[in-house]
């Protein structure tokens, strides 16, 4: 680790006095006024030589420093791996997996880009620090100008900028695949579940017709997920803190080029046209977010749907009027309604708050079993067929003549938004109507699918026949809404299925898991 060289107080003081003569200080947020008098304004020096000391040249480029905490998280990712492929029955193990793999790739990068911009920046101080000092020395061979000092020093802090810019890139896509892998990993605990932990009759026939070998393999996989949970929340504070320490540190690179950008000595790429474009660290659409409808009010689960653009208001601050330009979000809380909404009224799990800000009380209504047979009802002849080998779509006919192939595949099922304890009822009724008792009254069921063994015929209901109904239904639903938008409804309504639960998802996010 580098360390910068102990400078006299007096050269320091001298300085900061000349770098206070050279530099006017803007507020570091976004505003757009008219131009300011090229004749620039005298600073206090003692507040210029603290702000320059501690903001840019010590506090913010350390703060940036990969802490072995913080690598040791990482390479428990590595080391996890492993153990993540040996779960080679779990359903959304391909998928996990890639997405695993891709947080480690840009973990690493990050820490990387990290690394290079506090090694790099403390050594490129040290450049600044002997220019300095040469301006500083009047009987020195090599004669010193202010403009060599003013170019020195923006060129260091142009090329602090740019280190900065591949972090900022970096810790989007480490907070991208981040978010994807624990969305991915809950739906997997919450399907495991199901299927490990639910009580009842039902539950407990399954265990003595399957035997303690298939519940010890779905204890295991949810142990796997379960730890896998733990591990991928446990590199959440160091993309929070990276992501948080760069912005601050760039802010302040910026704040110190502001003054030159006005005397046209480079571009100034702070105005209101470059500033139109959605935040690159935000999933637009679909990024969970804790957002306020108002000002005052309470924060609430949400999503973000689109960008609603860059928007003006007037600011008095000492009674000088300037604009202050902030982007809108257009956002879907988690009760239907769409609001568009400033950037500071929401957070999102990069965000510290996000995890510890309180949420409003939510009151949801259950759909229950005996609601939601009529619709199931409506879609058992669709189901029928598919038992038989008679599936109308093409598509599930071949999905039942693979499965009858491979039982043992791995696939990727859609169980949409319903909760746990109704698909273990509707899969309990689909078991006893195809394999129990009821099934003697219906359409010849495929001789194939009455021949799979007891754990086959589970994952045939779980896999094939459960996703199926939940489809119909969803299908029959949104059939109107998908004909007015001309899309295919079938297609439409797989992609509602997809929507994970907004509630249970950041509910998922703002869990904090023991240190490991």
């Amino acid at each position: 680790m580098y360390h910068l060289p102990i400078i006299p107080t007096s050269i320091v003081a001298v300085t900061f006095a000349l770098a206070s003569l050279l530099f006017t200080w803007p507020s570091p947020t976004y505003r757009f006024s008219q131009p300011s008098s090229p004749n620039l304004p005298m600073i206090n020096i003692t507040h210029t030589a603290s702000f320059l000391h501690s903001c840019v040249l010590l506090d913010s480029m350390k703060a940036l420093e990969v802490s072995k905490s913080d690598l040791r998280h990482i390479g428990k990712l590595q080391e996890f791996l492993p153990n993540l492929e040996a779960e080679d029955e779990l359903n959304e193990g391909p998928v996990i997996r890639k997405s695993w793999e891709e947080l480690i790739s840009n973990l690493r990068t990050t820490a990387h880009h990290a690394q290079i911009l506090n090694s790099n920046g403390i050594w490129q101080t040290k450049v600044l620090l002997n220019e300095y000092k040469a301006f500083l020395r009047p009987n020195s061979r090599f004669k010193v100008t202010v403009d060599t000092v003013v170019d020195k020093f923006a060129s260091a802090l142009q090329q602090f900028i740019l280190v900065s810019n591949n972090l900022t890139e970096s810790v989007q896509l480490a907070i991208l695949t981040h978010q994807s892998l624990q969305s991915r990993i809950l739906q997997a605990h919450k399907r495991l579940l199901i299927e490990t932990k639910q009580r009842g009759f039902f539950q407990y026939c399954l265990n003595l017709l399957l035997g303690n070998g298939w519940l010890m393999r779905r204890e295991s996989e949810l142990n796997a997920v379960k730890t896998a949970s733990l591990i991928v929340e446990a590199v959440s504070p160091f993309i929070n803190n990276i992501q948080i320490m760069n912005e601050i540190y760039k802010n302040n690179l910026l704040t110190l080029l502001l003054p030159m950008f006005r005397n046209q000595r480079y571009h100034n790429p702070s105005t209101p046209e470059d500033f139109d474009t959605p935040d690159l660290d935000l999933q637009i659409p679909g990024e969970p977010i804790l957002c306020k409808s108002d000002a005052t009010g309470e924060y609430w689960p949400a999503s973000i749907k689109n960008y609603a653009g860059v928007r003006s208001t007037r600011s008095e601050d000492n009674n000088n009027q300037s604009l202050v330009f902030q982007k809108y979000y257009t956002v879907l809380f988690f009760d239907e309604t769409i609001s568009e909404v400033p950037r500071c009224f929401f957070l999102t799990s990069a965000d510290r708050e996000f995890h510890t800000v309180q949420i409003g009380r939510i009151h949801t209504t259950e759909t229950t079993y005996r609601r939601f047979y009529p619709k199931l009802s409506n879609v058992l002849a669709s189901l029928d067929l598919i038992a038989a080998g008679k599936a109308q779509d093409p598509t599930v006919k071949a999905k039942h003549k693979q499965f009858l192939r491979v039982p043992s595949q791995q696939r990727v099922v859609l169980y949409g938004k319903y909760s746990d304890k109704l698909l273990f009822h509707v899969g309990q009724f689909l078991r006893e109507r195809y394999f129990g008792n009821a099934a003697t009254s219906l359409e010849a069921v495929d001789p194939r699918v009455l021949q799979l063994s007891d754990n086959a015929r589970l994952d045939y209901i779980s896999d094939i026949l459960l996703p199926e109904a939940l489809l119909l239904i969803t299908t029959a639903e949104i059939y109107e809404e998908a004909s007015s938008l001309s899309v295919n409804p079938r297609q439409y309504a797989t992609e509602c299925l997809k929507e994970t639960d907004i509630v249970d998802l950041v509910n998922c996010l703002r869990w904090k898991p023991k240190p490991i």
